[in-house]
């Protein structure tokens, strides 16, 4: 299965103008947004959809507090869309769409859709730097980075989901739709790349079996990045985790950003 990774992750919240101010201070790009929510884009066309947790366009919710309602992947073509249809319609529903896409959910209830990507190449340098055995990059008072450079997140990264059966979860990425196992945290849980990625896509990890479910989109900026890695994560939980990247530094997501895709019983849970 030709899978690039994920075009675009669907959140239902409680607070569309909170995360609207949110993701367009970090640097998205704002399409077609209103006050039910719309798309926030970062350079190479990913990013995030934001509307009402009541809006009846999303997918229904999990049965945790995440808000997360859909995890949308990029394909390279629409023959692989079509061959992943004919593949998880031998046993589970599968919506077939006007457009091309394709829509279903996983074994554990991760709402899915697959479409040809809406990805567009990038041609940006990464950071330079200058390092020990290495050409210099950068001249002498040549700034790599200052306080006020704007944030232009350049490209969905990786999701996080925790789920209660890991084992499960691998087994359909693997299986399924061709994921590869490239790393394996002990006691937390594998990255996972798609075949059309030279990067891992997906991530699966171990929580705590008293962890409550949330979904919160973290916002990472590392100084040398072209696009952080997607990936999922799988747990004890039902939670996912949002990476975007942009040329600047961020140890952590933003507050604001947590707040506004979490829900109250959601932020009790350990971390």
């Amino acid at each position: 299965m030709n899978i690039l990774g994920p075009d675009a992750l669907a959140f239902g919240v409680d607070d569309v103008g909170a995360c609207r101010d949110c993701l367009t201070a970090f640097g998205l790009n704002p399409v077609d947004v209103d006050e039910a929510g719309g798309f926030f884009e970062a350079l190479d066309g990913t990013g995030v959809l934001v509307r009402g947790r009541d809006d009846p366009r999303l997918p229904g919710p999990l049965e945790t507090a995440t808000m997360l309602r859909q995890t949308v992947y990029g394909v390279a073509d629409q023959a692989t869309v079509d061959a992943i249809g004919d593949e998880l319609s031998r046993d589970r529903q599968v919506a077939r769409s006007d457009d091309g896409s394709v829509e279903t959910k996983d074994d554990l209830g991760f709402a899915l859709k697959f479409q040809v990507t809406q990805r567009r190449k990038l041609e940006m340098d990464g950071e330079k730097i200058n390092a020990p055995g290495s050409p210099p990059q950068r001249g002498p008072n040549t700034i790599g980075v200052w306080q006020d450079m704007p944030a232009k997140p350049r490209t969905l990264s990786h999701v996080v989901c925790f789920v209660p059966d890991i084992a499960t979860a691998e087994a359909f990425y693997v299986n399924r739709l061709g994921f590869k196992v490239t790393d394996r945290l002990l006691n937390a849980g594998p990255f996972l790349r798609p075949a059309g990625s030279s990067r891992r896509r997906r991530r699966a990890g171990s929580r705590p079996s008293f962890s409550s479910g949330r979904c919160s989109a973290a916002l990472s900026s590392p100084l040398a990045s072209t696009g952080l890695i997607p990936a999922l994560r799988l747990s004890r939980v039902l939670q996912s985790h949002v990476w975007l990247s942009s040329p600047r530094l961020s140890s952590r997501p933003p507050s604001r950003l947590r707040s506004c895709t979490s829900s109250p019983a959601s932020r009790s849970g350990a971390r």
